[in-house]
């Protein structure tokens, strides 16, 4: 069993040269990866799975290095005599206290509630990509 693990491990996360070219084309020029796919050129490219995979686990494990507090700042102040959460406008009646009252949450805590529901929705966004 470890020897198919290792395999199945090995095959979805090797790094060659591929992950190289995929990543350097991807930020050089976007369009031209899909491109090369779709005219059936794919030996030279990462599968966009391997590549997702890869990102995710090298974006995680950097997460949970460093110091989430340096990497995720969110403050928030209300200008002076003025409340943020008051001006807020919707379109649904039915979301506009519950609206007010979660702005009034994080102004009244710094943002610290919302840094702390954006890093824990992260894994589901990350999901929600693949």
């Amino acid at each position: 069993m470890h020897a198919l693990f290792h395999d199945g491990w090995h095959s979805l996360t090797h790094l060659d040269g591929r992950f190289w070219r995929t990543l350097w084309l991807l930020l050089a020029k976007p369009g031209e990866v899909s491109r090369q796919f779709v005219a059936n050129r794919r030996a030279s490219f990462l599968p966009p799975f391997r590549l997702y995979l890869i990102i995710s686990l090298l974006f995680f494990a950097v997460l949970g290095i460093s110091h989430q507090d340096d990497v995720f700042k969110i403050s928030v102040s209300a200008a002076e005599g003025t409340s943020a959460c008051d001006n807020l406008q919707t379109n649904l009646d039915s979301m506009a206290g519950r609206l007010r009252a979660t702005c009034q949450k994080i102004m009244a805590d710094g943002g610290a509630s919302l840094r702390s529901m954006f890093i824990a929705s992260l894994p589901r966004a990350m999901f929600l990509f693949l």
